[in-house]
């Protein structure tokens, strides 16, 4: 490995100056303008978005850190731009840095910080340092990399990027280890299939083609004027209790409520038949509009995996760009603030959709809001899967109990003619 042998001043200087919380340190806040900017003991990372779905948190001595360079060209900074070029939904956080000296004192003092982090499914943690813990945390050996295996191997063999000591690199080296890192990430993130772009204001032309804004013209049509507005979105397979249940309890919290019914049409009851049966549930609600979902909620072009549901329970999905258009685009033209769904204990589809709800319309100034899944006195859960079910072996004593007076007039009516649409 090749070293620079010019000496240059390190901006690291808040190595020695720390705080205790719990039992580790941590570093002091300071501000040295774009040279080396530390908030809530950790160094800042430049280009952050401002919305993100997961987090990377690197954790180690002063290489994580990145001593000797300024904000903008730490390691950290350098995963941070490119992740935001390839439109991955991440931000960086640097929890490197924080030591007293001692190389072994080190190691378990940023051990104790990274046990005292919270962190959530989906989210990285990259170590800078010797695996001391390895009966204690299992880092992967396909995500492990050492500088020698960079920095000895063309091209980066005659680069001359350390400062004094392999610990310390400079802008350069931390760009090819950025580099490196990011290669691991994205192929453990493609071997996952569960992450998709997040959709910010600032990249409309990516899904705010002339096709969408036509359709967000007719829908500013259908805004009243109101303060607190929600929105179910619902397929209705056929309508059920529970989708009652669920409307009749987010009224309870809003002032106008719109109900999409799912436009696609890829269900055993057509979205004609869906759409009807709907709105005449919901024909003596005050407050309700019905509105087709178009091809922007819950559709083929959205969210795919809402269609084969049964083949894919096992599977990780991220059914982001449904999410994110309806936060960037459906709820700010129907000043919509409350997203409602119920609560989904049986299909991790489903499940999974309400998850990234959570997590993403935040980010748009839309609440989420869970609803308790509604139970029959038998204590089962209300679905239309089991309705469906039902339907087909003509139980119709039993599928009376899950449906409304009016959806269970129209499937006894229409069973013949309705069941089962291929």
């Amino acid at each position: 490995m090749q070293s620079r042998k010019h000496k240059i001043e390190s901006i690291a200087t808040t190595h020695t100056v720390m705080s205790r919380h719990k039992d580790y340190l941590l570093l002091k806040d300071m501000n040295k303008k774009d040279e080396c900017n530390i908030i809530g003991g950790r160094r800042f990372t430049t280009d952050t978005p401002k919305n993100f779905l997961n987090s990377i948190y690197c954790y180690g001595p002063c290489t994580a850190f990145s001593s000797y360079t300024k904000n903008d060209k730490t390691i950290e900074s350098y995963l941070q731009r490119i992740l935001n070029e390839k439109k991955y939904p991440y931000r960086v956080v640097n929890c490197g840095g924080v030591g007293s000296g001692n190389a072994l004192n080190t190691d378990l003092n940023n051990f104790y910080a990274l046990m005292d982090s919270e962190f959530k499914e989906g989210d990285f943690v990259i170590y800078f340092g010797r695996n001391l813990w390895s009966n204690l945390i299992n880092f992967p050996e396909q995500m492990q990399i050492k500088f020698t295996d960079i920095f000895n191997n063309p091209p980066f063999d005659e680069i001359k990027c350390f400062i004094d000591m392999t610990e310390h690199i400079d802008e350069t080296g931390n760009k090819i280890v950025a580099d490196k890192i990011f290669e691991r990430i994205e192929s453990a993130l493609k071997s996952q299939e569960k992450v998709a772009p997040f959709l910010d204001k600032i990249e409309r032309k990516e899904y705010f083609d002339e096709e969408l804004e036509k359709y967000l013209k007719i829908l500013s049509k259908e805004r009243v004027n109101k303060d607190k507005i929600g929105a179910i979105v619902m397929n209705c397979n056929p309508f059920t209790l529970g989708h009652m249940y669920l409307i009749n309890e987010a009224l309870k919290r809003i002032d106008f409520l719109y109900i999409f019914v799912v436009e696609e049409d890829k269900s055993e009851f057509s979205f004609k038949d869906r759409f009807s049966i709907v709105k005449e549930n919901c024909k003596n609600l005050k407050n309700v509009k019905v509105l087709p979902s178009g091809k922007y909620m819950i559709s083929s072009f959205t969210f795919a995996e809402y269609f084969n549901k049964d083949d894919l329970q096992d599977k990780n999905i991220m059914p982001a760009k449904d999410v994110n258009l309806f936060g960037n685009a459906i709820a700010p033209c129907l000043n919509i603030k409350f997203r409602f769904v119920g609560e989904e204990p049986l299909d991790n589809i489903t499940r999974q959709y309400n998850e990234t709800m959570k997590q993403l319309l935040k980010n748009f100034g839309v609440e989420l809001v869970e609803i308790p899944r509604l139970k029959l006195s038998n204590g089962k859960f209300v679905n239309a899967t089991e309705v469906r079910r039902l339907l087909k072996e003509k139980n119709f004593k039993e599928c009376k109990k899950y449906l409304t007076k009016t959806t269970y007039k129209y499937v006894k009516k229409f069973f013949d003619s309705i069941f089962w649409r291929k």
